[in-house]
Formats: structure tokens, C-alpha cells, sequence
């Protein structure tokens, strides 16, 4: 599960910090919770989350301006690489700015198997 403020103004205000949990869905224990690095974006018009999460054996990968990877065992960060997963652009004309997103244009990188050295 991941546990974020919606905005980062909200965050910074109220100590609040960015969270990955793993719970056991039977009975609601928590099993460990990990801080994750990062704001996490929405899309301009639909407001969707740029995060996403995936499991691939024994490792938690969080997408979010870059990857971040997690032993699902107990929520240590095995790694972490920084890129840009979009294309940002600003125009300006006397003053007139606006902003627009392009986003999925960039390639994922390739997730490594599952035999990540910790």
C-alpha cells in the first residue's frame, strides 16, 4: 500500500511523510512500513497520480521520478535511480505562460530480474 499527502504544501505542513506498507490483509497487522523519496505529481487535466507500483519476486519497485527498489521481505531500499519519466513544456508569449505534460513518451528502463544484489 502507499500512503502520500496529495499535495506537497499539505506535507510539509503537517509532517506527514511519504510511506510504503505492507499489511497482512487478514487480519490488518502491519508487517513494515518504508519511507519513500519523492513528490508525487498528477497529471495536469485529469489529476491522475504519476506512482505506480510493481512486485517481482522478492522486490518492490515504486515508479515515481525514477525507480525505487524494496526488499518485500522487510521494506529496506535496495536501490534507487533518478530520471525524468516525462516531457515537460512551457511556453510564454508577453508574459502568457502555460504548461502542458507529455507524459508516457519516455522509455522504462528495463527492471532487472529478480536476483537483485542487496
Amino acid at each position: 500500500m502507499i500512503n502520500y499527502k496529495p499535495t506537497a504544501l499539505a506535507a510539509l505542513f503537517s509532517g506527514f511523510k511519504n510511506q510504503l506498507v505492507k499489511i497482512n490483509a487478514a487480519n490488518g497487522e502491519i508487517l513494515w512500513d518504508a519511507t519513500f523519496r519523492g513528490t508525487i505529481e498528477k497529471k495536469l487535466i485529469s489529476r491522475e497520480a504519476l506512482v505506480n507500483l510493481d512486485i517481482k519476486g522478492n522486490k518492490v519497485f515504486l515508479w515515481l521520478d525514477g525507480l525505487q527498489c524494496f526488499n518485500l521481505d522487510n521494506g529496506q531500499k535496495v536501490w534507487e535511480v533518478e530520471y525524468e519519466n516525462d516531457m515537460s513544456k512551457s511556453s510564454g508569449i508577453l508574459g502568457n505562460r502555460s504548461k502542458k505534460g507529455i507524459y508516457g513518451t519516455l522509455a522504462d528502463p528495463s527492471l532487472p530480474k529478480t536476483r537483485c544484489i542487496s
